[in-house]
């Protein structure tokens, strides 16, 4: 059974075409884009050094996705 790993990161670099460069709570760095149709209906943009919440797969731990929904937002600081 696919078990998703959630966990939350801060968003260090934003590249092209909706891909993040997140540095997670363990300090790895990731590579993650946003999820689903939430590229569709988010009302906000991502900043760098945003706090935001990240879903892994268990097979490739280097990519993830940025699941904003029931995300309590923090603003940078």
């Amino acid at each position: 059974m696919n078990q998703i790993i959630r966990t939350t990161g801060i968003v260090k670099e934003i590249l092209d075409n909706g891909i993040f460069k997140i540095t997670l709570e363990d300090g790895t760095e990731i590579s993650a884009t946003i999820s689903g149709k939430a590229k569709l209906y988010l009302s906000y943009e991502i900043y760098q050094g945003e706090e935001v919440p990240i879903e892994l797969s268990p097979y490739d731990r280097s990519r993830g996705r940025i699941n904003p929904r029931g995300w309590k937002r923090k603003p940078p600081e």
